[in-house]
């Protein structure tokens, strides 16, 4: 099997479209290559083109969070993609909901772009490009 280029360093998927400009405007200012999708095409595309990293919503319709990472961390091409977890659920709830899905990061909303970008960045450094 030959391995694609990656189109995008982060692949950002989140129901909520002006989280997704939000998220992707300020990573594109930090110079990575952005990503964006809703639902289950995210793993699809994330088997098929792995990203350096994704930024995953804890609760979305159909296919949420952690069925995504789930799926994702079950395939050896995107076993070890960092995933950074984004939610406004309070931690109690997201123990439970995330206690079987093995992540890198959690950030609760709202967000502090800061705060985002400086765990994206020590996430991406301590891993090969």
């Amino acid at each position: 099997m030959s391995e694609r280029e990656n189109p995008v360093d982060i692949l950002i998927v989140d129901d909520n479209p002006l989280i997704v400009r939000l998220l992707a405007e300020m990573l594109e200012d930090e110079g990575y290559r952005v990503g964006a999708l809703a639902g289950a095409d995210v793993v699809e595309l994330a088997l098929s083109a792995p990203p350096r990293l994704i930024v995953l919503d804890v609760l979305m319709p159909g296919l949420d969070g952690p069925e995504v990472c789930r799926r994702l961390r079950a395939d050896p091409r995107t076993a070890t993609v960092p995933i950074v977890f984004v939610s406004a659920l309070p931690p109690a709830t997201l123990a439970l909901r995330l206690q079987d899905c093995p992540y890198d990061a959690l950030i609760a909303k709202p967000f502090n772009i800061d705060q985002v970008a400086e765990t994206v960045r020590q996430l991406l450094e301590s891993r090969p490009a």
